[in-house]
């Protein structure tokens, strides 16, 4: 990525966007600040979108703000992320940010099964 120019995000991260000279790609770059003028190439790291959305949800969710927390992670089970799947789960067996509803949990814990037991053999 030659020289280019930074986005900071809306989000509560330490994280910038970079966008090339060209504008047809984009990778995530740690920094400081978000002003920060010092972009190093070198240190440049791919993130994936989904991974981001599960920090602001986790963010959200060791905050107490579990509505918030709950429709991150809604979109994203949704879409078929496991991971989020499991959290929808455990958030509607114990009713936070959303009505308590055994139903609904026990269907997203079988949506998420094979991703959690692969975690626990």
């Amino acid at each position: 990525m030659g020289g280019g120019y930074i986005i900071p995000t809306t989000q509560n991260y330490e994280w910038v966007q970079a966008v090339d000279n060209t504008g047809d790609s984009a990778v995530w770059n740690k920094a400081c600040p978000a002003s920060s003028s010092n972009l190093n190439t070198e240190e440049n790291i791919e993130v994936d979108p989904t991974e981001l959305a599960m920090d602001e949800a986790r963010d959200k969710f060791k905050n107490k703000e579990y509505k918030a927390a709950f429709n991150i992670y809604k979109r994203l089970a949704e879409n078929g992320y496991h991971p989020a799947q499991y959290k929808i789960a455990v958030m509607y067996e114990m009713g936070m940010g959303v009505e308590k509803n055994k139903l609904e949990a026990s269907r997203w814990y079988d949506a998420s099964k094979l991703w959690y037991q692969s975690l626990h053999r």
